[in-house]
């Protein structure tokens, strides 16, 4: 029977490989851990909402824009999903700490979602407008929840 483990505490980790045995490492998990989706580049996988394209260097995001950006390890939902299930359409699984969002370490004020993307499994998103004053350029875009700051993506800009 499989345990859960409970976040904040310290565990045992022990890999067997080969019929070997790895020496004990010490892990601790911690509730939420955002990371957004993004590719080798380092750009995030995100898409403009008016469409549902793709947000690349030739289809950048627009100041004022609405887009979505995809993640993993949001934490626990308003509505309980199973580890593994499709998250449902109706009502939605919002998240249950809200997340701060920056660009360019300027807080994004206008999220409209965050939860797990309905009819996937594993998969939350983030709907949000970039600010109308962001600037032009790859921009740095980063994920806070409480006590996680996730590692920084590139988000591209453009007028």
């Amino acid at each position: 029977m499989a345990k859960r483990l409970t976040p904040g505490q310290a565990y045992q980790l022990i890999v067997s490989a080969n019929g070997a045995l790895t020496t004990p490492q010490t892990i601790q998990l911690a509730a939420v851990t955002p990371g957004i989706a993004a590719y080798a580049s380092g750009y995030a996988i995100a898409q403009h909402v008016a469409d549902s394209s793709l947000i690349t260097d030739a289809s950048p995001a627009k100041p004022g824009e609405y887009v979505v950006i995809y993640l993993t390890g949001m934490g626990p939902t308003t509505v309980p999903v199973a580890s593994g299930a499709v998250s449902p359409t109706s009502p939605l699984a919002y998240t249950s700490d809200a997340p701060a969002v920056t660009l360019n370490s300027e807080a994004v004020s206008n999220i409209l979602f965050s939860g797990l993307t309905p009819t996937l499994a594993g998969l939350y998103q983030i709907d949000l407008q970039v600010p109308g004053d962001a600037t032009n350029g790859d921009l740095t875009l980063v994920v806070t929840q409480p006590g996680f700051k996730g590692t920084p993506v590139i988000l591209p800009v453009h007028n």
